[in-house]
């Protein structure tokens, strides 16, 4: 089983605690940033897995200066469906096993296609949509990994503009990514099953995530109305 996230990295490195001399009102740190961001598909196995990162660019043609120095697996589309038959897919076809396959994410209707459902059924892959307003808890990439990767972006961010007073040009996106990737990697696969663990997904565990959680009374399939949700809005987009 896999999980995706789309998550974005921001220009901007962030604030930071400093040491200063008491009675100080003032202290500022000159870094230029902006409101661009980079969007990045992320997709995990219960192993520990991380499968190769799919960058978005906000451009009609992919340069190649766009992915030199960048992690392995950059793709030239930007829709959810290329993802799915250029990472998720393969991942699945790889494993050279008879057993149920499951992909699991967000009930984003974008992240819906016919194609992408008919490839699921003819490969023995269950396609499980999380229910609205719960990735924080029940999904593994957002429970664990995403965490210490965008810390790890930010300090990657800070050190590149303490030499650089501009922002992050597309050419020069696949290495700080590659470099932040390299921070977390001697943590990523252990990270990773944390996050499955942790939502109680693998191991299963049912009660993880209800635990937690303050008593409702709802005893609704609020997992099963996602998806409907999600699928609805897709049928009105076609």
């Amino acid at each position: 089983m896999i999980n995706y996230d789309e998550t974005n990295f921001s220009d901007d490195p962030g604030s930071t605690k400093v040491v200063v001399q008491r009675g100080q009102k003032h202290v500022d740190r000159v870094m230029d940033h902006s409101k661009c961001s980079f969007s990045v598909m992320f997709a995990g196995a219960g192993n520990g897995k991380v499968l190769p990162p799919y960058v978005v660019y906000a451009a009609l043609h992919l340069y190649p200066t766009w992915t030199e120095g960048g992690p392995k697996g950059w793709f030239d589309s930007v829709v959810f469906e290329d993802w799915f038959f250029t990472v998720a897919l393969p991942y699945f076809k790889g494993l050279h096993n008879d057993k149920k396959r499951i992909i699991i994410g967000d009930n984003v209707a974008s992240h819906l296609s016919f194609r992408v459902l008919q490839s699921c059924i003819a490969n023995n892959i269950s396609f499980v949509l999380l229910p609205p307003n719960s990735t924080h808890l029940c999904q593994p990439l957002d429970v664990v990994y995403s965490g210490p990767l965008k810390k790890a972006w930010r300090d990657t961010l800070s050190d590149w503009k303490k030499k650089n007073k501009e922002c992050v040009p597309k050419h020069i996106f696949p290495r700080l990514l590659k470099k932040a990737l390299e921070k977390i990697q001697a943590n990523s696969a252990n990270n990773m099953k944390a996050g499955f663990k942790a939502s109680g997904i693998h191991p299963l565990n049912k009660n993880a995530v209800l635990k937690i959680l303050p008593s409702s009374g709802d005893e609704s399939n609020t997992g099963e109305t996602a998806a409907n949700s999600s699928f609805s809005e897709q049928l009105g987009l076609c």
